[in-house]
């Protein structure tokens, strides 16, 4: 394919101070990087949002997490468009599609990265939105080292949200271990990532019980292919509602996706012996799970966390929707409609993920 030509400057979704009322700018002028050694220049088609946009934004993570440059975003996909040095244009050539993860370096040499399944969590690793400026722009620079291959046969709208929200969710059943005829809980099932989380454990043959409020979340969990719907609003006692569903014994995982405190302290009550608990959605720092050492002992609870996928892990999401397996329920808006979608997302009536076309 012919060169492209990258033009100096672009626009962005800018943000020069995170803090609770953020203000988000789009602008016509933020320069395009230069693909430094090693890197080629990816233009983006399509970026999701996530909602640890929206905390990153905030400030919600203050002490432990938080943005350290002017543009958020991390579910890019786009094509290369340029080379910096030493880069193999036989291997990476223009128009090659790849995605903009929420990981993009890692120094492949600490003790996580020689850890199988574990380079996410990198002492070195450089994150979107974070020190890099992530997805909310139009023209992204990758390092080779760190690629992400995307499939021709996903349509772009459906990249994004996989690249993060999928993958995470996908890491945590992966993570849990769990079998077909398991049953799982999902707290939180019928946003973006809960109909996402119950396709991907439908292609493991494991049961799903949701658990949600209101019409819409039902109907968006039982299109993604529930087992069980409880709507906690109406039912009394959704611990027993769990355990009546699944014959006594309650859960094998219970899988939070909302950021509350209190879900999570419920979740493990869910559990049957040997469950486990698969933290997902980050609530406030203070946050805490309150279980007994003797509970945990006598029933061996067990407490995985999922922060993101591996570069393979995203791999085997992404091939699950390029075979027809799994798709994210999407509605596709305009770059100018970012902030309109993040307060939609901050008041919690954001259903199914959000894209931005550029």
């Amino acid at each position: 394919m012919a060169p492209v030509e990258v033009p100096k400057v672009q626009r962005a979704l800018v943000c020069d101070k995170p803090q609770k009322d953020y203000e988000l700018k789009l602008v016509n002028d933020y320069p395009v990087p230069q693909p430094k050694y090693g890197e080629v220049l990816v233009k983006l088609s399509s970026t999701g949002v996530c909602h640890s946009d929206l905390s990153l934004l905030q400030d919600h993570w203050a002490g432990a997490l938080s943005m350290q440059c002017k543009v958020a975003g991390h579910e890019g996909v786009g094509r290369i468009v340029a080379h910096g040095e030493g880069v193999d244009k036989e291997k990476f050539p223009i128009g090659l599609r790849c995605g903009v993860p929420l990981m993009r370096h890692t120094c492949q040499s600490c003790e996580d990265c020689w850890l199988p399944g574990q380079e996410c969590y990198c002492e070195n690793g450089l994150f979107s939105a974070v020190q890099l400026d992530g997805s909310f722009m139009e023209y992204v620079p990758v390092e080779t080292s760190y690629f992400c291959p995307v499939p021709e046969e996903i349509p772009d709208k459906y990249v994004g949200p996989i690249l993060c929200g999928g993958v995470t969710v996908y890491k945590s059943i992966k993570n849990a271990g769990l079998d077909c005829g398991d049953w799982l809980v999902i707290t939180g099932a019928g946003g973006g990532l809960g109909s996402m989380a119950i396709q991907y454990a439908n292609a493991k043959g494991i049961r799903v019980i949701g658990v949600d409020t209101g019409s819409e979340k039902e109907a968006t969990c039982v299109q993604a292919g529930i087992e069980k719907f409880i709507d906690f609003r109406k039912v009394k006692d959704v611990t027993a509602e769990v355990f009546k569903i699944t014959g006594g014994k309650g859960a094998h995982g219970s899988m939070v996706l909302v950021p509350s405190e209190a879900a999570y302290n419920q979740a493990v009550t869910y559990l049957r012996k040997h469950g486990s608990l698969m933290c997902v959605g980050l609530p406030d720092v203070t946050a805490t799970i309150k279980i007994s050492p003797v509970v945990a002992v006598f029933r061996d609870i067990k407490v995985i966390a999922s922060l993101v996928g591996t570069r393979q892990d995203i791999a085997e999401a992404l091939d699950l929707a390029a075979r027809g397996k799994f798709h994210p329920y999407v509605e596709e808006y305009e770059l100018k409609d970012a902030k309109k979608v993040l307060d939609t997302m901050a008041s919690g009536q954001l259903n199914g993920r959000a894209v931005l076309k550029f």
